[in-house]
C-alpha cells in the first residue's frame, strides 16, 4: 500500500505503508522516522502555498508533534534557501518558538541534533527533473528519488534505507 502526501499536505503512515511524495521539483518534503514502530510522518511544502495547502509553519508544526528519532528533509535545497528572504511563509518562520533563516534550521528547531537528520538536495543528482521522493515500507526499507519523466532512480549516499 502507498499513501501520498501531495503538495501542501502532511500524512502519518505506518509500518508496512510506502510513503510517496508525488512531484518534488521546487517543494521540500519534511519527514520524521520512528525506527521503533516504523512510523514516518511529514509534509510537502511548496515555495509559495494555495488557499487550500498548508504552510511551511503548518508543516513544522505537524512534524513537531510527531516527532522520531530521524529526520529526512529532501528538496530542492538551494532555491529555498536562495530564496528564503523573498519568501512569504519563510519571513519570520518560528518553529517551536525558534526563529528559522534556513532549510537547516528547519531540523534544529524541531530539536534533531547532528547526525540525527539528513538534508538532500535533489539537484545533487545532477537532474532539473521532478522527482518522486519513496520512503519504501517493503522490507528493504529502501529510500529513493524516481524521475517523473523516465523513472529513473537515484538514491542519497549513506542513506539507501530510511
Amino acid at each position: 500500500m502507498i499513501t501520498e502526501i501531495n503538495e501542501g499536505q502532511t500524512n502519518l503512515v505506518t509500518a508496512g505503508v510506502t510513503l510517496q511524495y508525488p512531484g518534488i521539483n521546487s517543494c521540500l518534503s519534511i519527514t520524521s522516522v520512528d525506527h521503533q514502530n516504523g512510523t514516518r510522518a511529514g509534509g510537502h511544502a511548496v515555495l509559495i502555498a494555495e488557499e487550500d495547502q498548508k504552510s511551511l509553519q503548518d508543516i513544522c508544526a505537524y512534524v513537531a508533534t510527531n516527532p522520531g528519532d530521524f529526520l529526512f528533509i529532501i528538496g530542492d535545497i538551494g532555491c529555498w534557501n536562495g530564496n528564503w528572504g523573498e519568501l512569504p511563509q519563510t519571513q519570520n518562520l518560528m518553529v517551536n518558538g525558534q526563529q528559522v533563516e534556513s532549510v537547516s534550521g528547519i531540523a534544529a528547531a524541531l530539536n534533531y541534533v547532528a547526525g540525527k537528520f539528513e538534508i538532500f538536495d535533489i539537484r545533487d543528482w545532477h537532474s532539473e527533473d521532478t522527482f518522486d521522493i519513496f520512503f519504501n515500507a517493503q522490507s528493504d526499507g529502501s529510500l529513493f528519488g524516481k524521475t517523473t519523466s523516465g523513472g529513473a532512480q537515484f538514491t542519497i549516499a549513506g542513506y539507501e534505507r530510511w
